[in-house]
């Protein structure tokens, strides 16, 4: 039998709450994952996005966001997909 999985990055800079429902949620509902891994964006210095001002829309505290999203994530997919690793304990980690 195939496996189809997926990586997945929340948090990134300027994200909105509501483009996160529309891309995440909303497809990994509609597709048959196997596997799923879900991480917190993080930094890279000299990276593009790490020097957008705006790192997540609507809260101060960008890895309180991330943990939050990787959670709507993991609870939702979490009786379909056996596998959901990476997680909130990951956010900030090279900050």
């Amino acid at each position: 039998m195939p496996s189809i999985g997926t990586d997945i990055i929340v948090g990134f800079p300027g994200e909105t709450d509501a483009q996160f429902r529309q891309r995440w949620l909303t497809c990994i509902e509609s597709l048959p994952l196997t596997y799923l891994h879900v991480f917190p964006y993080s930094d890279r210095p000299g990276t593009r996005p790490a020097r957008l001002s705006a790192k997540v829309d609507g809260d101060d505290d960008p890895c309180a966001v991330a943990r939050g999203r990787f959670a709507r994530i993991a609870e939702r997919k979490s009786a379909a997909v056996p596998s959901i690793t990476g997680g909130p304990h990951d956010a900030g980690a090279d900050r």
